[in-house]
């Protein structure tokens, strides 16, 4: 299907942010990437988002992040593609994070986009650890790129943070002050 929209000239990038979806290996996705380029196609935001959430599917943190970075670049004079970007990325800690009854959690969900370690479908989520784990790698190659904002923070703060230590740990790494309603998320 790919090749004849090639072919024919009227390839855009939602095409192949589509396909992104069904890449299972880091050569799929380079296949992909590659075709694109051959064929001239300028990608978009939505694009860039599918190509974070495909690095992510197949395990691949750094890529994930250096897809934001790219973004951020390709769409600087976008206003409205920082806020989904942004939004990307703490969805993404939102579904590593998200495990169903877990003790004490109040987070249901399905995962419809598995990461690596999830199932699709109901009672497809990690165990918490394996998940906290993913979202603390993601999380530092967010903060070592310097594109982690205070929503990833926050998300972090409620759902990754153990202790108030781990609390204080995360926020005086960034020198921000947590307020009184960041430690309301412990109990």
């Amino acid at each position: 299907y790919m090749r004849e929209l090639y072919a024919a000239g009227i390839v855009e990038p939602a095409h192949v942010a589509v396909m992104l979806r069904l890449c299972t290996s880091v050569d799929t996705i380079d296949l992909l990437l590659r075709e694109m380029r051959a064929h001239g196609v300028v990608p978009d935001v939505y694009f860039y988002t599918a190509l974070h959430n495909a690095w992510l599917n197949v395990g691949q943190m750094r890529d994930a992040v250096i897809a934001i970075e790219d973004a951020r670049e390709a769409l600087s004079h976008d206003p409205a593609s920082e806020e989904l970007l942004s939004r990307t990325r703490s969805n993404a800690l939102r579904a590593m994070l998200a495990v169903e009854n877990e003790p004490g959690s109040t987070i249901s969900s399905r995962v419809e986009n598995p990461l690596p370690g999830q199932v699709e479908g109901v009672g497809g989520t990690v165990q918490y650890e394996q998940g906290r784990q993913q979202a603390w790698q993601y999380f530092y190659e967010l903060q070592l790129r310097g594109i982690a904002d205070i929503f990833q923070y926050g998300v972090m703060a409620e759902l990754a943070c153990n202790s108030r230590q781990e609390l204080f740990d995360l926020f005086h790494r960034k020198t921000l002050i947590p307020h009184a309603a960041t430690y309301t998320t412990l109990h």
